[in-house]
């Protein structure tokens, strides 16, 4: 089950780790699905972020503007062109498997998700302004399965090659 309950946890990077581009953690900010990285997903081609990968999905796999456009014109971009969202069927586990290809340019990161102590809770918040309440973000079950996929996939990859 996926906690995202924000509030009942003290400090970042000792008992969680926010998935936000206003991470205090570089970790964080590099699992936000919006932070903007190039990254190459097999024979589909580039991508600026999971996010714009995951637009891409959304909307049959044949609008290429949706790959690269900044993610504040994508819903102007959609309306204007009056696209018809056809989301595929793995479409989750798709946007898991570009975390990890996005998160592998970075091994100094990748080692640091896999040597996290399995203590280390995923949580995706934004904080309120001028105050301590933490809110969740409504992207993250998406965000935090995506880093829990990733954590499991990297400590498999490790275990299997310090086992040959």
């Amino acid at each position: 089950m996926i906690n995202n309950n924000p509030n009942s946890y003290r400090e970042e990077g000792v008992d969680h780790i926010n998935i936000s581009m206003f991470s205090k953690v570089k970790l964080g900010k590099m699992l936000h699905p919006g932070y903007r990285k190039m990254f190459t997903f097999s024979d589909l081609g580039e991508f600026k972020s999971v996010t714009n990968f995951g637009y891409w999905l959304a909307y049959g796999a044949n609008v290429d503007e949706l790959r690269t456009l900044p993610i504040g014109k994508i819903p102007k971009y959609i309306n204007d062109n009056n696209l018809v969202k056809n989301k595929q069927k793995n479409h989750r586990q798709m946007l898991m498997e570009a975390t990890c290809i996005k998160l592998s340019a970075y091994p100094h990161l990748v080692d640091e998700l896999v040597n996290l102590p399995d203590t280390m809770v995923f949580l995706s918040y934004r904080k309120v302004k001028g105050s301590p309440v933490r809110l969740s973000t409504g992207f993250g079950y998406t965000a935090i399965s995506s880093a829990l996929y990733a954590k499991k996939t990297f400590t498999e990859i490790k275990e299997q090659l310090k086992n040959n």
